[in-house]
């Protein structure tokens, strides 16, 4: 039996939630540091199940379709739910709503269950990736099966409207609030009146320089080079278990200088050209890493530009691949956060599908807000 652990920043329970869709607890522990209580932390993976119970959360395997795992709900104020992105997602076949991972018409049903025994929700916070959003080229915007967007604005978003008095949407950037990493995720909050979104508290160098005497006091945003304390002379010597040589026709995206890194997949492993040729990069957004990738580096197949935080730290310091526990900070979790796994790519896999803790714990905090007036 694993000793649980609990985060140093609990705080006095001011509201209960259920969280679908689990994970290995990404915005349950940001919803746990906003002054929240889990009643259910549902997940279908054996792995991110133990990493929930390690951490102190209810954690329970099982089907979210399974309604008896709700009946000794006594009752429930927040539901977050994080439906599976790969329906959706830009990298891969996106089947949209006819995909049999589209989880949006089973949250549906939990909250229809949970409000037929009187038991809530009364606020809902969803959570998924921005190809959820797009619009196929083809589209008559009408076709809610074929199109993600149509899907997104047609069906989903109506659906929430039926049931609650009040549906926003928002695209938040996981780097405006203090997590070194750019990570866009769309966000749809559910209640019986308005939120007020959150306000970002980071952005760039550039940004900062423009700042009036009149206007919120902004920080810098969160380098990789911040959140690993890696230094571009010392990382140079990093063992390199990857050799690929630069060939011609590859290019790279620019990235700031003086941002976090890019979103965090779980191909943790990835690894780009131009080995440890610009240390600068230490000091800007990583890229970011995939979820598909877990074997490693795409190394001489890399297509188009670089996309993973490994890139970056193999970029500013040569062949370098981050570590799972590496790649969790660029989530934002502590860096003591208990990942449970039978398998080093089960834990990558856990990072890169986590909801960074910060980003659900600014929209938790604005939900209470909302609650209590």
């Amino acid at each position: 039996m694993h000793q649980v652990w609990l985060s140093a920043t609990l705080v006095a329970m001011r509201a209960t939630t259920v969280d679908l869709f689990a994970g290995a607890g990404g915005a349950s522990l940001g919803l746990r540091n906003a002054g929240y209580g889990h009643v259910l932390c549902l997940e279908s993976d054996p792995d991110a199940v133990s990493t929930l119970t390690a951490a102190g959360f209810p954690g329970v395997l099982g089907d979210v379709r399974e309604m008896m795992q709700y009946e000794s709900i006594e009752r429930v104020d927040v539901l977050w739910a994080s439906p599976p992105c790969q329906a959706f997602s830009t990298a891969g076949n996106r089947e949209g709503a006819l995909d049999d991972r589209n989880g949006w018409p089973w949250t549906l049903d939990v909250i229809d269950y949970l409000r037929s025994r009187g038991v809530g929700p009364e606020w809902v916070i969803c959570e998924n990736v921005l190809g959820l959003t797009y619009h196929k080229g083809d589209c008559t915007g009408m076709d809610v099966t074929r199109c993600s967007g149509c899907y997104w604005e047609g069906w989903i978003q109506p659906e929430f409207k039926k049931r609650f008095g009040w549906v926003g949407t928002v695209v938040l950037n996981a780097a405006d609030f203090g997590v070194p990493q750019f990570r866009r995720r769309v966000f749809l909050i559910a209640g019986p009146r308005p939120v007020r979104w959150p306000e970002r508290t980071h952005c760039s160098v550039e940004e900062m320089t423009q700042q009036t005497m009149f206007g919120p006091r902004l920080k810098q945003w969160v380098s990789i080079r911040d959140a690993l304390k890696i230094e571009a002379d010392e990382s140079l010597q990093y063992q390199r278990p990857f050799v690929v040589e630069e060939k011609p026709g590859w290019w790279h995206r620019e990235s700031s200088v003086d941002g976090p890194s890019r979103t965090i997949g779980s191909r943790a492993n990835a690894s780009v050209s131009g080995p440890g040729s610009e240390p600068w990069r230490l000091d800007g957004p990583s890229h970011a890493v995939m979820t598909t990738e877990v074997k490693g580096t795409r190394g001489k197949h890399i297509k188009g530009r670089p996309d993973r935080a490994s890139d970056t730290a193999w970029l500013a310091a040569g062949r370098r691949r981050l570590t799972w526990r590496e790649c969790s900070v660029l989530q934002g979790f502590p860096d003591d956060y208990p990942f449970q796994g039978r398998t080093q790519a089960s834990i990558y896999k856990q990072v890169g599908n986590a909801v960074c803790p910060m980003v659900s714990e600014v929209l938790g905090r604005c939900v209470l807000k909302a609650m209590t007036t």
